[in-house]
């Protein structure tokens, strides 16, 4: 599966100037409108972390389709922030949104936590979500960071879209499963340019 993030930036500077509840309010209609978004694109919710939306888009056979659909739901999200809820908020007199999204391709498990199939947690550990995790603290407000799994999924007219992210060992020590080698990620500032059209 695809595993996407997309992770509110400066929250902790917002939570110091805005009120809980309006701090609240505002958390609430990013995380509604970003699931909105998500399903539209084929994609399902995981769960929110704070003010971060994980998202997962299954793919078996459909893996460049469904990594189309990821690029293109990060671009819709971008649309989103920057198109509707910015300029609301910037009239009510509170500071704009700024969001950095994150993806990896892999094979991830289910798990439960708990025997209570009631009330027990699902989620899901990899090492593709846990490096989605990761590329977060990679990225600038805008941005789409990808891992080498999703670029090889692209069609070409978008694969040509990222450029590849220097990153230094000290602060991207993480690799692929068979590999030592530091695993390559990409970015693509997702507002300055739609290319791939």
């Amino acid at each position: 599966m695809f595993i996407l993030f997309v992770d509110l930036g400066k929250s902790t500077k917002m939570s110091s100037e805005l009120s809980p509840d309006a701090l609240a309010r505002i958390i609430r209609i990013y995380s509604q409108e970003m699931a909105y978004v998500i399903e539209h694109f084929g994609g399902y919710v995981l769960k929110y972390v704070g003010d971060a939306v994980i998202g997962y888009f299954p793919s078996e056979n459909t893996k460049t389709i469904t990594a189309k659909k990821v690029v293109y739901c990060a671009r819709a999200v971008t649309s989103v922030i920057e198109d509707a809820i910015n300029p609301i908020l910037i009239e009510d007199g509170y500071p704009a949104l700024q969001i950095k999204m994150s993806s990896d391709f892999g094979e991830n498990s289910i798990v439960r936590y708990g025997s209570d199939k009631q009330r027990s947690h699902i989620d899901i550990i990899g090492l593709s979500i846990n490096l989605a995790a990761k590329m977060q603290a990679l990225g600038r407000p805008n941005q789409l960071i990808i891992g080498k799994e999703v670029l090889i999924r692209l069609p070409h007219q978008l694969r040509a879209c990222f450029k590849r992210l220097d990153v230094d060992s000290r602060t991207w020590p993480y690799h692929s499963f068979d590999s030592k080698e530091a695993y390559p990620v990409f970015f693509c500032d997702l507002w300055s340019s739609y290319c791939g059209e």
